[in-house]
């Protein structure tokens, strides 16, 4: 997948002149909050479309994940994660919840829907 000179608004522009081209590995996308990463996986997914510039799509095996099916909402994130140990029946040992703490940047004990979407990626991913 190639994109030359992509770009995409909302209220206000959120992605400017993004060029990139994609081989088939799997890719990590970091950012601040609202810097536009879950706007460029969406458009990348077909999702949402950019407002110009160039798309070129040879393969399209994309996986999104819809943050809004990734978790337990009233749960807080440690309760998803303690959800789906005692399915599997996995017991963690101190040091690995301590990892796990680290990974969700310590805020596991936030409750699912006032995660960042960045973090409800960081649960989904840990559930399948």
């Amino acid at each position: 997948m190639k994109i030359e000179n992509e770009s995409k608004s909302y209220d206000k522009c959120i992605l400017k002149n993004i060029s990139l081209e994609i081989d088939k590995r799997i890719y990590r996308v970091e950012g601040e909050n609202g810097s536009g990463k879950s706007t460029l996986l969406q458009l990348l997914a077909g999702l949402e479309t950019f407002d110009s510039g160039l798309k070129n799509c040879v393969s399209k095996d994309v996986l999104y994940l819809d943050t809004n099916q990734l978790g337990v909402v009233p749960f807080t994130i440690e309760e998803n994660l303690q959800l789906l140990c005692d399915s599997f029946q996995i017991h963690l040992s101190f040091e690995d919840k301590e990892q796990i703490n680290t990974f969700f940047d310590n805020k596991i004990g936030d409750n699912y829907m006032t995660a960042s979407t960045g973090t409800k990626f960081k649960l989904g991913l840990s559930l399948i």
